[in-house]
């Protein structure tokens, strides 16, 4: 029996190791695809990609805001009162409904003979159409009466004349 010398292990015979190695690459290259090659991307498409990305971002930013943009601006409508025979008036009431849903509401109360002739009054309110209720009180009796108003935005300050 015949012994050969023990090869380090690091180290296999030269015809050996050249099999090994190549009956590995054979089976690993048999067992799992390649993976494919990405093409490098030129200057060009990198800026398209990003003023794509940018397009998408500012319709995305655009279709959020549209219903602000939609939605009716509520501004404070100015508003002039006049009451006839004012020494009697010891309250006025008003409401403000759209749609059945009350939207606004002032009160003013006076000792008896101190109303003034004029009332302001603020009010904030979105163009459109109203359905206003006023109250004139007058001591123990009051007076209700119920109008439309409507506001198209471009006005300074409505007068409303109340009995």
């Amino acid at each position: 029996m015949t012994r050969e010398p023990i090869a380090p292990r690091d180290e296999a015979p030269p015809s050996e190791a050249s099999h090994e190695l190549a009956s590995v690459a054979d089976a690993e290259s048999d067992s799992e695809p390649s993976a494919p090659a990405v093409p490098a991307l030129d200057a060009t498409a990198a800026r398209r990609r990003m003023w794509a990305w940018r397009a998408v971002l500012l319709a995305g930013l655009g279709l959020a805001l549209l219903p602000l943009a939609l939605a009716k601006r509520v501004e404070a409508r100015a508003l002039r009162i006049h009451v006839s025979e004012p020494a009697s008036v010891t309250g006025v009431a008003l409401s403000w409904t759209t749609s059945g849903e009350l939207v606004a509401e002032s009160e003013f109360h006076f000792a008896a003979g101190s109303a003034p002739a004029a009332l302001s009054a603020s009010v904030p309110l979105a163009p459109g159409s109203y359905e206003l209720s006023t109250r004139v009180e007058r001591g123990a009796s009051s007076r209700e009466s119920r109008q439309r108003v409507e506001f198209r935005g471009d006005e300074a300050e409505t007068t409303l004349h109340l009995r």
